[in-house]
């Protein structure tokens, strides 16, 4: 199906899967308010209307979709359980997610939230690995901060041994400058530093 303009659904529908159709658009389509199950994995959808949404979904497969933004009537869907978001590239993340009451994942097909392969502008999605606290103490946190992008890197380094590894990151966490305290022993092991910068 191109065009869902001439399609009439039952009044009583209660399951509606449009996985893997060539919509791109839901314009014209009216969901029976009864729908529980709604699939709309739909590889070329970029958009969904805020009002095309039936109050009473308990599940919605919006994953592998063209979506770039989550449309703002997800949050009204009270009886929510599960909501697929695996294979999206979003641009951005809405603070209101946890208020559905879900748990939050990085498995495809899991319970609550999930975000499977998915990638968000400016989040690492690792913190979706972390427990459920941690996941909503960070959107907290971001709510406070204005959605302060999160300027993180993490750098390994890795090589023959005495290559001057250990002796190069001396010289990062001194800023550039000649360490002051290095050992030159071979590093055992995995050894994690951490050093904060101040830009602008």
């Amino acid at each position: 199906m191109t065009s869902l303009a001439d399609v009439v659904l039952p009044p009583n529908l209660q399951e509606l899967c449009l996985g893997g159709q060539l919509l791109t658009s839901l314009d014209g389509m009216q969901f029976p308010p009864t729908l529980k199950i709604l699939s709309l994995d739909i590889p070329l959808l970029a958009s969904i209307p805020n009002s095309a949404l039936p109050a009473e979904l308990r599940e919605l497969y919006i994953g592998g979709s063209h979506l770039s933004t989550l449309p703002d009537s997800i949050r009204s869907l009270k009886k929510i359980e599960k909501l697929e978001l695996s294979m999206l590239k979003l641009a951005e993340l809405p603070d209101w997610l946890p208020e559905l009451g879900l748990p939050f994942t990085r498995e495809m097909n899991g319970e609550g939230i999930c975000f499977g392969d998915t990638t968000v502008e400016g989040v690492d999605m690792s913190i979706f690995d972390q427990p459920q606290d941690a996941i909503l103490q960070w959107f907290e946190e971001r709510k406070q901060q204005g959605e302060t992008p999160l300027n993180e890197i993490k750098v390994v380094f890795l090589g023959d041994g005495e290559a001057g590894k250990s002796h190069t990151i001396a010289r990062l966490l001194n800023d550039g400058g000649k360490p002051v305290e290095y050992f030159g022993s071979v590093t055992t092991g995995i050894v994690v530093h951490h050093k904060d910068y101040d830009l602008d």
